[in-house]
């Protein structure tokens, strides 16, 4: 019986080798493809990398477009706000932190009279509001309001 079993063991042994090397080329062809997906998706990130800085330079581009047409809207208005607007903008710089509400009933204009020109400065960067959870917008002026209120001698 020695012999057979020694038989029995080089058969048992030739057949583990085979299931060894059948799974060790398995997990080099997994091992291949994981390589080749990993290739690719670098390659992806690349492109979207690339795609993501166009991206923010348009976007900065469209940005300075956006402040400059804001910029040529009031030169175009001959440098000059209409009466309305005005009094809008000494109420504010007198009055800091104000409501739509308080700017109306005190420059002697509708509410929304008042929203309009108030939605036209903020747009302009005339002023600008501070906007909080369950509570009206505050105005305040901006820079482009105190320059303008400046240059016209209205404040000092």
């Amino acid at each position: 019986m020695g012999l057979l079993d020694n038989i029995e063991k080089l058969i048992n042994e030739h057949g583990s080798a085979n299931i060894l090397k059948e799974r060790i080329g398995l997990a080099n062809d997994k091992y291949s493809a994981l390589e080749a997906k990993y290739a690719a998706a670098e390659k992806r990130i690349k492109v979207l990398e690339s795609e993501n800085q166009a991206l923010e330079q348009n976007n900065n581009n469209l940005n300075a477009e956006i402040d400059n047409f804001k910029t040529q809207q009031v030169k175009q208005d001959g440098d000059q706000l209409d009466k309305q607007k005005e009094a809008v903008l000494l109420f504010i710089a007198n009055n800091p932190d104000s409501t739509d509400q308080q700017i109306a009933t005190n420059t002697g204009m509708g509410s929304e009279v008042a929203a309009f020109h108030i939605q036209e400065m903020e747009d302009n960067n005339l002023i600008y509001g501070s906007y909080a959870f369950n509570s009206d917008p505050r105005y305040s002026l901006d820079q482009g309001g105190r320059g303008y209120l400046i240059k016209r001698g209205l404040i000092k």
